[in-house]
């Protein structure tokens, strides 16, 4: 679980373990330079890329399911990324493309999930159940 600073966490969910695996160890993934620079060293020590037991011991796999949940963003429709260009004007240099969602800044990823995070109706409930980058396809 990776958390939204000061605000709560996220959980990855995919149609496949696999998929949540990847986007959950991304930010593990070694360059190919510290990789290339490990195949020469000895083996008494964790190679570049694996991830230990106790870390992956810490994660658990879930079946999630929602009871009369908030609508999820698309981040890939168009309209969503103009929003945020306005949202997150003060952040960006130029306006959001579906790289730029999917790409390795996690401080942009971070803040949009803040801003979803923080976005509650008239009762204070929340407006969104999460981000999808493929919602408006299934």
């Amino acid at each position: 679980m990776i958390g939204v600073p000061g605000l709560g966490g996220v959980l990855y969910c995919c149609t496949d373990v696999e998929g949540c695996y990847r986007e959950t160890v991304a930010r593990l993934r070694p360059s190919p330079r510290a990789t290339e620079l490990d195949e020469d060293s000895d083996n008494d020590h964790m190679r570049a890329g694996c991830v230990s037991a106790s870390w992956r011991d810490a994660r658990r796999v879930f079946t999630v399911s929602l009871e009369n949940s908030a609508p999820f963003i698309d981040v890939e429709a168009q309209a969503t990324r103009s929003h945020f260009d306005a949202v997150l004007a003060s952040r960006l240099a130029e306006p959001l493309d579906v790289a730029d969602i999917r790409g390795r800044d996690r401080l942009l990823t971070r803040a949009i999930a803040t801003w979803a995070y923080a976005q509650v109706d008239d009762d204070g409930d929340g407006m969104y159940s999460g981000i999808s980058p493929e919602i408006s396809r299934q």
